[in-house]
């Protein structure tokens, strides 16, 4: 069975992404599951990379809004 994951654009609030991403600037949220039912995920500072990370695995597009 192929593993779930969920995508959520949202915003860097961390200075964690190096000095080409700064506090505001998108990122790529790859999670365990849905808004408000997830028990981890990993930012990613472009949907390039959270997709990568996540390829292999059933993509689910979330929208927080």
């Amino acid at each position: 069975m192929l593993r779930r994951v969920w995508i959520v654009k949202g915003t860097i609030t961390d200075d964690v992404h190096g000095p080409v991403y700064k506090i505001g600037d998108t990122e790529w949220q790859v999670s365990d599951g849905p808004a408000g039912k997830r028990s981890g995920s990993v930012d990613f500072p472009t949907l390039e990379d959270a997709l990568e990370y996540a390829s292999g695995c059933i993509i689910h597009f979330d929208n927080e809004e």
